[in-house]
């Protein structure tokens, strides 16, 4: 027989439903390289005020409303061989490595929302488990829906949706569900599958997908806690927030002269790293948590 023949890698499909599919991104103009500021509109509250024709009465004024601040973070992909980063002649990636980059940035920007882990030093992001930044023990409680014990799915989503369309009087939630949750939310008739979005009766994006821990996910930040109240492993977190935006930069290799990645041929690696910049964000102040029992699917 012949000697074998290189063949590309498989293609990694487009990472969906995920955070790049439910998301939107920044708008167009927006410089967002040293972070980005703006206001918590989610926070004014809607009130009913009597007007009677020559009173002079003093109208409830806002209630105290700050600022948002997010930063970017950078996400690295490391190669482990010459042919794991492509690039033809016109320096573009080809497909497989285009799509693995982006399917590892959907993770990375999904894992950050959640989790705050880069959430180091002055620049400190909100995040699902940590809306407000700065402190552990801002989430509060009252957003948490499920204080007496975890709930079942249908009820606890029910909920969330609630609390959401109460607190802000506005529509675009964003469901974040761990992936372990979905069939059980579409067995049941819960979630719909349109393309490679879930739709929640038309009133809410589902955004699961690579990023979003499972087993073992964390809830919130309370009472001064380093860490929110693990899941056990027949339960799930599950959060609702507002419309979600994201950016990215342009890949970057690290280092950017070919002729300085070497190859170590002792352990077969090539070193250099595929560098990303990005950025998401979300109103802190529309975020909501459950505690779900998952089911056993039938």
């Amino acid at each position: 027989m012949g000697g074998t023949t290189r063949a590309p890698g498989i293609v990694p499909r487009g990472p969906g439903p995920s955070l790049l599919t439910a998301a939107s991104r920044l708008p167009q103009g927006i410089d967002w390289r040293s972070g980005i500021e703006y206001r918590q509109t989610h926070c004014f509250a809607a009130d009913q005020w009597a007007f009677c024709p020559g009173v002079d009465d003093e109208k409830p004024s806002p209630s105290g409303v700050g600022l948002a601040d997010f930063y970017p973070f950078v996400g690295l992909v490391a190669a482990q061989c010459d042919w794991l980063l492509r690039i033809n002649a016109e320096g573009e990636f080809d497909p497989e490595t285009r799509s693995q980059l982006d399917a590892a940035s959907a993770w990375l920007l999904s894992n950050e929302l959640w989790t705050g882990l880069t959430n180091t030093g002055d620049s400190v992001n909100p995040s699902l488990q940590a809306p407000f930044p700065g402190a552990v023990d801002e989430f509060d409680e009252t957003h948490i829906i499920n204080s007496g014990g975890a709930l079942n799915p249908v009820d606890a989503i029910g909920r969330l949706l609630a609390a959401y369309a109460a607190g802000t009087f506005v529509g675009g939630a964003t469901l974040h569900v761990p992936l372990r949750l979905v069939p059980i939310l579409v067995q049941n008739g819960t979630i719909d599958l349109t393309g490679q979005v879930l739709g929640v009766d038309g009133l809410a994006v589902v955004s699961p997908g690579p990023g979003y821990p499972d087993a073992g996910n964390t809830g919130p930040r309370v009472s001064g806690d380093t860490d929110g109240l693990p899941a056990t492993a027949a339960q799930v977190w599950v959060y609702v927030t507002g419309p979600v935006e994201y950016e990215m930069a342009p890949v970057r290799l690290e280092p950017e002269q070919a002729e300085s990645r070497w190859l170590d041929r002792r352990t077969n690696q090539y070193y250099v790293l595929a560098e990303r910049q990005m950025i998401y964000r979300f109103d802190p102040c529309a975020i909501w948590a459950a505690l779900i029992t998952v089911p056993t699917a039938n």
